[in-house]
């Protein structure tokens, strides 16, 4: 049975929200794992340090660039 876990990332102009989702075949999926981090120096550090724990198991990164802040 496969496993696929996905990390959705969305940037505004305030934060930066990322989502940890995990789907093992037919059994449907589940989130493992949400966080804020703010948009700032600090949060962009912080995001791959927590992330980057789970980094082994993912199989997608996804990241919403949709607009600008103006």
């Amino acid at each position: 049975m496969e496993k696929v876990v996905v990390v959705g990332i969305d940037i505004s102009k305030d934060d930066i929200h990322a989502c940890v989702k995990e789907s093992v075949g037919d059994a449907g999926s589940r989130i493992r794992g949400t966080r804020k981090f703010l948009n700032s120096y600090v949060g962009f550090t912080e995001l791959p340090a927590v992330l980057g724990k789970q980094a082994s198991a993912w199989s997608l990164l996804c990241i919403v660039c949709d607009g600008g802040y103006g």
